[in-house]
């Protein structure tokens, strides 16, 4: 018998979902994790510090089709890659915390790129920034240029799942994909533009960050060109220039230079010390985790390089952190527009998403409410589109339910009539001539219509006669048998079938309403 323990264990990692998958389900879904591992063990580097991946994207589809059980193993599988790329786990906990945080807060709906970017401008915004600043030394310039590049891949991921859940389906127990019939306009359109605007400011992004690997060149040119001049002029003054100096590059601060006649000094433990440095770049590949691609190695490296004055060589050393922020930080300067742009479209979007969703909200109170009476249109709709139909299904829904309310009240109104005498509602109503009989269906609330024959006095055969062309008619007749009765204020309905009538069969002459299904019946004993 299985634990408790064991239980909960296949519960929480999506063990569960196995039961009733067919063959066909476990090929799919066993190839779509091999792919998704595989498309996530990649980067897209753009520049050293900018690098994009497709781990988002398989999670977050993970939870849309199977819920946060699914979706744990899956950023395990995905983000697993990171541990080689960066050599730590902040990044697979920062993906628990995503899909964990838009499982528990569901504020937006079902739009995972508004929760997305809601996270990490808010939990993930502080746990970037005090892992970063912490764990690296990282200037606010490299935190915030690295919060950008997770915003973006980020949010951009989630909009293309929240796209493709609006339009396709698949079922993971049967293995198929399968485009959805129907598709829901306050999930599409928000989907839409946000994947729209988020590209569009990747597209600015991947523009600003062109220009760094040239502005890091050219400020590691700028640092060759003044440790030549300044041995150079040492030389030629005869003036101490070995050791450490200082520079003026353009736009750096303090930046410092150690210069020997011996490299095997500068590649000491005490020389990098000096810089703070943790390996020298001389241009090798480097494997592992925080290799050339990351600002990681940027911030901890020191460039080592020669230069031949004179017919004899000199090597000199320095940080490339200064140099990498300069450059970050040009980068982050380009950034600021695109970013202001980013943010008043998202608030647009927000803000269409939140009026659309009114709207609908509004449509669908009032398409539920028809046939209730006093139905009243919404005060404020912020899509103008949405007024005139709404307005057109409310004055619709007020007149049928006017007309509904005076069939009850006529309804109630031949109640009371019935109790108060012999009172018979008439449908298909035919006077035959030359046999003097009228014939009719007798109308109950209570039962069937039942076809009825009355025989009418031969002295009173020309008065029906007289009347069928009236609108209203009032006809005293007796039957055949010489009973009198009396029709009085006999009106046709105008909306109702022709030739309905109503009549009383007492003994004594009685008011009734004639006519299709008439509005209004009333009588009294005369």
């Amino acid at each position: 018998m299985a634990s408790p323990l064991d239980a909960n264990y296949r519960s929480w990692f999506g063990l569960t979902m196995c039961r009733g998958m067919t063959p066909r389900g476990w090929v799919v879904a066993v190839a779509l994790l091999v792919f998704a591992t595989a498309a996530s063990s990649f980067r897209i580097v753009l520049a050293p510090g900018f690098e994009l991946y497709l781990g988002p994207f398989f999670y977050l589809m993970a939870y849309r089709l199977g819920g946060l059980k699914l979706a744990i193993p899956v950023v395990l599988l995905t983000m697993g890659a990171s541990v080689f790329w960066w050599g730590h786990l902040f990044t697979i906990a920062m993906a628990l915390g995503h899909v964990v945080f838009i499982d528990r807060v569901r504020f937006a709906g079902r739009s995972l790129a508004i929760a997305t970017l809601v996270f990490f401008l808010t939990f993930g915004s502080i746990g970037s920034f005090l892992f970063l600043y912490f764990y690296y030394g990282a200037s606010a310039t490299i935190i915030e240029l690295a919060l950008i590049r997770k915003v973006l891949n980020e949010v951009l991921l989630a909009a293309l799942v929240d796209l493709c859940v609006a339009m396709l389906a698949l079922n993971l127990r049967t293995g198929r994909l399968f485009r959805r019939r129907t598709v829901s306009l306050a999930e599409l359109l928000p989907a839409s533009i946000t994947l729209i605007v988020l590209t569009s400011a990747l597209v600015l992004f991947l523009g600003s960050v062109r220009s760094f690997p040239q502005d890091f060149a050219n400020y590691r040119a700028d640092t060759a060109l003044q440790v030549e001049l300044r041995i150079g002029r040492g030389l030629y003054r005869q003036e101490p220039f070995l050791g450490m100096a200082s520079l003026q590059n353009a736009g750096i601060e303090n930046q410092k230079v150690l210069i020997s006649d011996e490299e095997t000094s500068l590649r000491s433990r005490s020389a990098m010390d000096l810089f703070g440095c943790q390996r020298i770049d001389d241009g090798a590949q480097v494997s592992g985790p925080n290799d050339r691609s990351t600002f990681a190695y940027w911030v901890s490296a020191c460039q080592l390089a020669d230069v031949q004055i004179a017919g004899r060589q000199y090597y000199y050393l320095y940080s490339t952190r200064p140099l990498a922020e300069k450059a970050y930080h040009g980068v982050l300067l380009q950034m600021i527009g695109p970013a202001l742009i980013l943010v008043f479209a998202i608030l647009l979007q927000v803000f269409l998403s939140r009026a659309l969703k009114r709207s609908l909200r509004a449509w669908k109170e009032v398409t539920e409410g028809f046939g209730r009476p006093g139905l009243s249109a919404p005060r404020q709709l912020a899509i103008t589109e949405f007024e005139r139909p709404i307005a057109a299904i409310v004055a619709a829904n007020n007149s049928f339910a006017g007309l509904v309310e005076e069939r009850r009240r006529i309804t109630r109104a031949v109640t009371e009539l019935k109790q108060e005498m012999d009172l018979s509602l008439a449908a298909n109503i035919l006077f035959d001539r030359e046999a003097c009989a009228l014939s009719f269906q007798d109308i109950s609330t209570d039962r069937l219509a039942q076809q009825r024959s009355v025989d009418v006095h031969p002295n009173d055969c020309m008065a029906f006669s007289e009347a069928s062309r009236a609108d209203e008619a009032f006809i005293e007749f007796r039957l055949g048998g010489g009973c009198f009765k009396r029709l009085v204020s006999a009106r046709r309905a105008r909306s109702a079938r022709p030739g309905a009538l109503a009549f009383g069969l007492d003994r004594t002459p009685a008011p009734v309403e004639i006519g299709p299904e008439p509005d209004v019946a009333t009588g009294a004993a005369g």
